[in-house]
């Protein structure tokens, strides 16, 4: 009792010494709650290695397998140099027995946010701690940008905008802190969010994106190291259709970050809304050169060949691309689009209806148009006519 309440006015000091008289004198009386608090004052203290030492000596001896212990020695364990990856094993299985432990939450997000993987890990790894300890600024904006990760990674136009309305929503609150430092991450970070909603079906946020990244680029000490509000103002101008300054924003970008596929794909897309198609291609195929992985690039080509009518080429990048995100919509559509126009219109019927069998598209006009189209062009003018109707 004398420790328990120590530790919870934080007089650590006096609550260790008391668990420690107990322990001492009563090993087997002291819960493994007790053992645990106990063990958390060394990771408080910042005596991470004497903390490992106890908890294998002490603890673990009096409660080989108890799930507090384990908690706690992750806490530990992710303190030590050169051990985060075996605190990472012991969270994921404390995880596995107590999935509310917003310790092992957090040592899971924070592994794998410095190691830059698993975005989608790591997302779920921060919502899970920030419903228990929501007053942690810096976490919320690690969760802002493994949002924007993911929002930028996404070549699902509904799925994007989603990850960055949750990145918005991380990072709005911080913005609106006391912390200068973490204010300034917050500003980059909702330029970037405001920019990927405007790209992907939510043009209002436009005029904020480039009222805040505008804001953010006129101050030298954000844009250190990080020039992405260049790309990212210039996405909004581009949604906007002001192509000399989305241009212009673009070029920026690529001056600074010649060797990122994403300047160029940008730079593509401003050239493909004014028709200039073979501008497009060239910064397409340039993107694809840097980074192959990148499902936009493959969608971007396909549709640019699309437009120039080089069919078989644009069915192969659009069928590369939806192998990466089988079963999306607007891809389907895309293709089923291409199918129509090359004079294959029994593809074209088989790809929209592949598009409305997803959940969620039985009503979609574009795919439903589509197959009926491709229903009329193949002479079939009942089920056409169905399809119209």
């Amino acid at each position: 009792d004398e420790a328990d309440a120590a530790y919870a006015r934080s007089d650590f000091s006096k609550a260790a010494r008391a668990y420690d008289r107990a322990i001492k004198t009563a090993p087997k009386e002291v819960t493994p709650e007790g053992y645990g608090q106990r063990a958390s004052i060394f990771a408080i203290e910042k005596r991470y290695q004497d903390g490992l030492r106890w908890i294998t000596g002490v603890a673990e001896a009096q409660y080989p397998d108890h799930v507090v212990i384990r908690e706690q020695k992750a806490v530990v364990l992710a303190g030590l140099p050169g051990r985060r990856k075996d605190a990472v094993d012991v969270a994921e299985a404390v995880l596995k027995e107590k999935a509310e432990s917003s310790t092992s939450h957090k040592i899971v997000g924070d592994f794998y946010f410095a190691a830059r993987s698993k975005p989608e890990r790591v997302a779920l790894a921060y919502d899970a701690y920030l419903k228990q300890v929501s007053q942690d600024p810096q976490t919320h904006v690690k969760a802002g940008f493994t949002y924007l990760e993911l929002g930028r990674r996404s070549a699902r136009s509904d799925e994007a905008r989603d990850y960055y309305e949750k990145a918005e929503g991380h990072l709005e609150p911080v913005a609106r802190g006391r912390s200068a430092g973490l204010r300034a991450n917050a500003n980059k970070g909702l330029c970037a969010a405001y920019a990927g909603q405007a790209q992907n079906g939510a043009p209002k946020q436009s005029t904020r994106a480039v009222t805040l990244c505008e804001q953010v680029i006129g101050e030298p000490r954000a844009m250190r190291n990080d020039p992405s509000p260049y790309f990212n103002v210039g996405r909004a101008y581009l949604a906007l259709r002001q192509y000399p300054k989305a241009l212009d924003s673009a070029n920026a970008y690529i001056a600074l970050r010649p060797a990122t596929a994403a300047g160029y794909n940008l730079r593509g897309e401003i050239y493909f809304a004014q028709d200039k198609l073979g501008q497009a291609e060239g910064q397409f195929v340039r993107a694809q050169q840097l980074d192959a992985s990148d499902p936009r690039t493959r969608i971007n080509l396909g549709k640019t060949y699309a437009r120039q009518k080089r069919y078989p080429q644009a069915i192969d990048e659009l069928s590369a691309a939806l192998a990466t995100v089988p079963g999306d919509v607007t891809l389907l559509a895309e293709l089923a689009t291409v199918y129509l126009e090359k004079g294959d219109a029994s593809q074209a019927a088989a790809q929209a209806v592949k598009g409305l069998a997803q959940k969620g598209s039985e009503n979609d006009t574009r795919l439903g148009l589509l197959a009926a189209r491709a229903r009329y062009a193949a002479g079939d003018l009942d089920r056409a006519a169905s399809w119209y109707k």
